[in-house]
């Protein structure tokens, strides 16, 4: 192209020859052959006997849930201890830590 003459009348180049594409025609010719084919049948009665086992099984469910409360330490301006009494928090003489709170550390209330 550049330093080139142009074209003045085009080139010939070297033939491409494609794969020669295969038609096929089909002819039909038809013939009729009789076949017979006999059948017989034979009526066979099974007996069965059914012996129907069972292996009772049962299942039951444990839901174990842990609660877990833990202080880093005392607040601003309080003392460790101070404010719950002899007890621990919301205790009385006679009751047990934990027995009256709900398996996510709340009171139990009524229907639970």
């Amino acid at each position: 192209m550049f330093g080139r003459r142009p074209c003045t009348r085009p080139q010939v180049l070297g033939t491409q020859v494609c794969p020669t594409r295969q038609n096929v025609r089909n002819l039909q010719c038809d013939y009729i052959v009789p076949v017979v084919h006999p059948s017989h049948t034979t009526n066979v009665v099974n007996h069965r006997y059914n012996f129907q086992h069972s292996y009772p099984h049962t299942e039951s469910r444990v839901d174990r849930i842990q609660n877990f409360h833990t202080t880093a330490g005392p607040g601003p301006g309080q003392v460790a201890g101070a404010a719950t009494g002899p007890f621990g928090p919301g205790m009385g003489p006679g009751m047990v830590a934990g027995a009256n709170m709900g398996p996510w550390g709340h009171r139990k209330k009524c229907g639970w």
